[in-house]
């Protein structure tokens, strides 16, 4: 979700009318927002993050920067994952201490800390260090998503005997 969407009481209400009307849904999504888009929010900016956080959906910030995060805030907003690019974590020096503190503090806070865009095997060694979950083209090549995915009826996860 973008800065654009949040400032816009247009988009705020048909977002949350659709939350609304499907609340046991709006506790399953997780909306991610760019660390830089939330730090230009405006006060409508931040209401429509607080109304979504109301409806009880859960906010990823992704591209997150050291620099200019408030945690306590972040999670009164509904943020509950933080997304770190793996390529700031280790510039080939080992983990900066300064990540192990924040990954500490987070932790103790309760976020879930996601580390993306893992290339190497040396990202991935970091990576595993500070987060919890992580993703990357070290673990799979892009692919073509296959036709009709997401279409019709999910097939059932239990069958009796």
């Amino acid at each position: 979700v973008g800065a654009t969407t949040l400032t816009s009481a247009a988009d705020r209400r048909a977002i949350t009318g659709l939350l609304e009307h499907l609340r046991d849904v709006a506790i399953g999504i997780v909306l991610e927002i760019i660390h830089a888009e939330l730090a230009k929010l405006t006060g409508d900016g931040i209401e429509g993050l607080a109304q979504l956080a109301r409806l009880g959906v859960n906010m990823s910030l992704s591209r997150v920067s050291l620099s200019g995060l408030d945690l306590m805030s972040l999670r009164q907003l509904g943020v509950r994952f933080l997304d770190i690019d793996a390529r700031t974590i280790d510039a080939g020096f080992g983990v900066a201490p300064a990540w192990n503190e924040f990954a500490q503090y987070a932790r103790s806070m309760q976020f879930q800390l996601v580390t993306g865009h893992i290339e190497t095997e040396a990202q991935s060694l970091a990576a595993e260090r500070l987060a919890r979950f992580g993703y990357g083209p070290f673990f799979a090549p892009p692919r073509r998503v296959r036709i009709g995915a997401g279409q019709g009826e999910p097939g059932a996860r239990f069958q009796a005997a």
